[in-house]
């Protein structure tokens, strides 16, 4: 995936937002006015707090509020009260209306949530279009592993495992002016791991780790200083830990 792909992919996602929060706005101020709410305060409710909390906050307390008309002076009331209580006038008389569940379309609702699942989808797919981008060995990697605890951070990679068969991949990176080696620990107690570093998807360099001594410093002074470094651990019903430092 290019980068003119990926900010087409988040330029679609913003409309998606943008028109879900407006099919969003428009069935909760519907909703609302139908139901004798104050519209326009629960739609901005709605539509600000993230995470969906507004729409339902809507539905657990904003709908259970619904009042009655007053035929007489046109204000509203809550259910169950026999008086309006704005003019005072009985409530129990014919022309009085009291809203029901609301009857206009749900189009809008379905529009906003089915737009909101697109757009979740679409924001993932440009995640990992960006991540095969950078790193497409990473997804080719397969293995099995049982056990296992792992740490990555900045110039460092810690494995170990119980049951380990397949390959495991970490980009690295070596700053300019230091020395190109990687510092290893290991401890493999059955089966066999292979470190390689490919170059661009070219294999490089490998070594078997089974039997080191500890620790291992594993030159790559010989590595151009341009170019995509990538570690592959290779591993045949393996048991063990790894440890690596490029630091």
């Amino acid at each position: 995936m290019s980068y003119d792909q990926i900010w087409i992919g988040l330029g679609a996602a913003l409309l998606l937002v943008l028109g879900s929060i407006a099919c969003l706005g428009i069935w909760t101020y519907r909703d609302a006015k139908a139901r004798g709410l104050d519209a326009g305060i629960w739609t901005i409710i709605v539509i600000l707090v993230p995470n969906l909390i507004g729409l339902l906050l809507y539905f657990l307390i904003g709908r259970k509020q619904q009042r009655a008309l007053c035929a007489s002076c046109g204000g509203q009331t809550e259910l169950g009260k026999h008086y309006c209580s704005n003019c005072g006038v009985s409530l129990v008389q014919p022309g009085m209306t009291v809203p029901s569940d609301a009857k206009h379309s749900k189009k809008p609702l379905i529009a906003a949530m089915v737009g909101m699942i697109l757009t979740s989808l679409l924001v993932l797919g440009v995640v990992f279009g960006s991540l095969y981008a950078a790193q497409p060995e990473m997804f080719a990697a397969k293995n099995v592993s049982i056990g296992q605890t792992q740490t990555m951070r900045p110039g460092a990679w810690k494995l170990s495992f119980w049951y380990f068969n397949g390959e495991k991949v970490q980009a690295i990176k070596i700053k300019q002016g230091e020395s190109k080696q990687i510092t290893l620990d290991t401890e493999i107690k059955k089966g066999t791991v292979e470190a390689v570093i490919s170059l661009d998807g070219k294999e490089q360099k490998r070594l078997l780790l089974n039997g080191l001594d500890t620790p291992y410093i594993w030159d790559l002074s010989d590595l151009p200083d341009s170019g995509r470094i990538t570690l592959h651990l290779y591993a045949e019903e393996a048991r063990g830990k790894v440890n690596m430092d490029w630091r």
